[in-house]
Order: C-alpha cells, then structure tokens, then sequence
C-alpha cells in the first residue's frame, strides 16, 4: 500500500515520508534530493538522518547533525576545543557511589533516569545478580546529590541499567548513535569524571570491530591513553551521540579478545538500549 502510494506521488517532499514509512531509505533519499529545499520541520529532518543511518552514509549523517545540532540537542565533540561537549557533559554526567566502594559513571538519558553500567548498580556474586537497594546508591550531578527511587533492568540490556530518581534533570539528554555508523580509525570520546563529578575529555579511535554472532552486539576494540579511567556507562563519537559502553569483556567461548597492550579496551555497542528505554515508557 505505501509502496503504491509513493509512486503515485509527484511531490518529492511526500516521496520521500513515505518511502521512508515503507522503510526503503534509498528511494526516500533520492526522492529528498529532487526536493531540493532545505528540510525545516524537525520530524523530517529526524527521518532523513534515520535514512541517512540505514543506508550506511556515516558523512552525511554527521554533517546534517551539527548543522541541526540546536535543533536537535546534539553536542557534537571538538577535541581541539571541547569546552562546549563537558559543559553539557556536567550538567547530564552522574557520578555513581554504590556500596563496597564500587564507583561510576552514568549519564541523563531521560527525565528522571540516569543510564549506567549494569554492574555497577547489579553487581554479580557466584554467577548471580545482587540487586543494589536504590537507597545505598550516592549519585551526584552537576554538583547535587540526587535521591535514586528505583533501579531498571532488562533481560535484553545486559550491560545497562536506569537508576530512576525522586527528581527531574533539567538538562539535554543523551543522544544514542547508530552502531551502523561505526568504522575503523573513527575518533571516539569519553569523560572521566573526578571525586567531585567535574569531567575531562578522552579521546581515543576505534582499532576493530568485532561481531561473535548476528544477535550479539557489536564488539568494538577502542584505544585510549593508558592508565585513564573513562566513564564505564558511554563512549562518543564525534557527533556527541554515545555508541558503546566501554570498559567491558565480552563473555565468549574462547573468552572473547584478549590484548596485553592497556591503552585497549573493549566497548559494546548500544543496540539493546531502547529494549531498556521501553520498559519505563506506559503500554
């Protein structure tokens, strides 16, 4: 039925809606570029990056992000410069305490949620899940200590979990990137927070990528300086989108990638995160 209705129509701008509805990126983004005009309305500016995303066009992406970057929340990543990128890296990074003197790093992905390391918040004890109770958890943001009402996992997100707080964030919310995007040598970025939650930026590149099965996320083996201490909940790319959570070993047969050089570390992507996001969100 959509397919029958694009080609009935001859405006570019409805061409393209409804190419991308029927989910055949390429012909919607043919049908954008006979429109000509610059896209103005956010929601289609979101589906012409969706398009842009599942067709693998990793540069156009990008460049149409930061040119709508205001519009769209984005912070994109400077390295040369990134005071723009831990300005909003301190009002949206949360410094973790759990019990046991186990300490992180999460980020605002929502309102009032906080994603963070799974084993951070559920810890794992002779091959079991120990639940942190919320009320042990120290989280500090921008400075605030903040209450934490509830932890959120999901079967389907096995490195992340949501800390729910008593209180709204006033600040812009994580953006996720799309694993498709990843390459190899793509610069990537993460904050590494001190005692008092104040960050700092680390950069490094992607140096692999790595796929153990078609249900499993991507894999990605990242460099950055040795001896630093990136968050454990979100690695960067350059847009600002976060695209994995570093610090992590993937659990394989033959024990996954092993590397005795420490400025590698391993990262899975953030496939699974709308699984998790899904669970708080009424039926």
């Amino acid at each position: 039925m959509l397919i029958r209705a694009a080609g009935a129509q001859t405006d570019p701008l409805a061409n393209f809606l409804t190419w991308h509805a029927a989910g055949d990126h390429v012909r919607a983004l043919e049908a954008l570029a006979r429109h000509g005009a610059p896209l103005v309305d956010l929601d289609h500016i979101r589906k012409h990056l969706d398009s842009l995303a599942n067709v693998g066009d990793a540069t156009g992406y990008d460049a149409l992000l930061r040119e709508h970057a205001t519009q769209l929340g984005a912070v994109p990543v400077d390295a040369a410069d990134p005071g723009a990128f831990l300005a909003w890296a301190r009002t949206a990074a949360a410094l973790i305490r759990a019990p046991g003197g186990r300490t992180g790093a999460g980020f605002v992905a929502a309102e009032r949620l906080v994603l963070a390391n799974r084993r951070l918040v559920v810890p794992r004890a002779d091959g079991t899940d120990v639940p942190t109770d919320p009320g042990d958890l120290d989280v500090l943001i921008d400075g605030r200590p903040r209450l934490a009402h509830r932890i959120i996992t999901s079967p389907r997100a096995e490195m992340l979990a949501l800390i729910e707080l008593d209180e709204p964030i006033e600040t812009t919310t994580l953006r996720v990137g799309h694993s498709g995007l990843i390459r190899v040598g793509d610069p990537v970025h993460a904050v590494e927070l001190d005692a008092h939650g104040v960050p700092t930026l680390i950069s490094g590149t992607v140096q692999g990528l790595d796929r153990y099965s078609e249900e499993n996320p991507l894999i990605l083996r990242v460099e950055l300086p040795a001896g630093s201490r990136p968050s454990d909940c979100a690695l960067f790319n350059a847009s600002g989108e976060a695209i994995a959570v570093p610090g992590v070993r993937p659990n394989t047969k033959d024990s996954g990638p092993t590397t005795k050089d420490d400025s590698i570390s391993f990262a899975i992507t953030l496939d699974t995160i709308d699984d998790l996001l899904s669970t708080t969100r009424p039926d």
